[in-house]
């Protein structure tokens, strides 16, 4: 049997924890590249909050991808909300099956008559677990279609897309002790610097702080001013 699948997620998705918040921070940059004709836009949103305490990212197969959150709303809409890890596993599990009833579709290929595609999709879930009455234990997890949407924990942090520049940057200065301006500043700037040599990333940013009483949504200005502050040093 043949399996298509994309060769490269073409963006970068980023969460991180502090002390009691997840950061979150994805570019906006979807690409078609067939070989000779290549196309981008700058548009996609692939930040979407899920709860008052939750979010979720993804990079790989936009439509399909967006697809899954939208139809994974629908079904969490009007439930209690519960914490981001026992919400991860249950999105997980949905994922997985969404797979199988996809695999069990006939597709067409000229090449081969036993021809499967599966979707493409990394995700990133990060939030606050609740402790006691308060909402406050930061976690992130990683998914992929290629793994069957089995978790991973992240620790301290998930990366996703093209992460090379963003898993040195997180290498050389990330702690778990981060405040939220610090930890804001290293995503930022991870988006920015792979950006600059790598076109397969880039458009506008975002970022969202996610805290025990509020989340925090920052727009593309404002996440250049986060760049561009000098006083805010490793």
């Amino acid at each position: 049997m043949g399996w298509a699948k994309a060769d490269e997620q073409m963006t970068l998705i980023i969460a991180a924890q502090g002390g009691d918040f997840m950061v979150l921070g994805a570019d906006s940059r979807e690409t078609v590249d067939v070989g000779v004709i290549r196309v981008e836009t700058n548009i996609a949103e692939k930040l979407i909050q899920l709860t008052d305490h939750s979010a979720v990212l993804f990079c790989g197969e936009v439509g399909h991808a967006q697809h899954l959150i939208s139809k994974y709303q629908d079904r969490i809409s009007g439930r209690p909300e519960f914490g981001v890890t026992d919400l991860t596993e249950d999105f997980a599990s949905f994922c997985q099956e969404e797979a199988v009833r996809l695999i069990n579709v006939p597709t067409f290929s000229p090449r081969s008559p036993t021809y499967r595609y599966l979707p493409s999709i990394g995700f990133i879930l990060g939030g606050l677990n609740k402790v006691g009455r308060r909402f406050s234990q930061p976690r992130c997890y990683g998914l992929t279609s290629e793994r069957g949407y089995r978790l991973e924990l992240g620790n301290g942090f998930v990366l996703d897309g093209k992460p090379m520049i963003a898993r040195y940057l997180f290498a050389r200065y990330y702690k778990p002790n981060m405040d939220i301006a610090h930890l804001s500043k290293l995503i930022a700037q991870c988006l920015f610097d792979t950006a600059r040599v790598d076109g397969d990333v880039g458009g506008r940013w975002r970022l969202a702080i996610i805290g025990p009483t509020e989340t925090r949504v920052k727009s593309h200005e404002e996440v250049e001013e986060i760049i561009d502050d000098e006083d805010l040093r490793w």
